[in-house]
């Protein structure tokens, strides 16, 4: 199993069952819009690599509580 997570400046690839991890920061010129976006999987290596399932879903924006008296660094 190999799970992916993209945000809009990180890539986060997880395999082994969430034993290894591999952090790529990205920084594409121009930032894909919401429904045309496009993935592709692509392998490096000789050996047959399949991908049976993909999903993607949009994340929610962060909720940020700030308290009175406390600022952000």
């Amino acid at each position: 199993d190999a799970a992916l997570q993209i945000d809009r400046s990180a890539v986060e690839s997880f395999g082994g069952g969430g034993r290894v991890c591999i952090t790529s920061r990205v920084y594409p010129a121009v930032l894909a819009d919401v429904g045309r976006a496009h993935i592709y999987a692509f392998n490096n290596g000789s050996a047959t690599v399949r991908v049976p399932q993909l999903s993607a879903w949009t994340m929610r924006k962060a909720q940020v509580n700030v308290e009175k008296g406390w600022s952000a660094i």
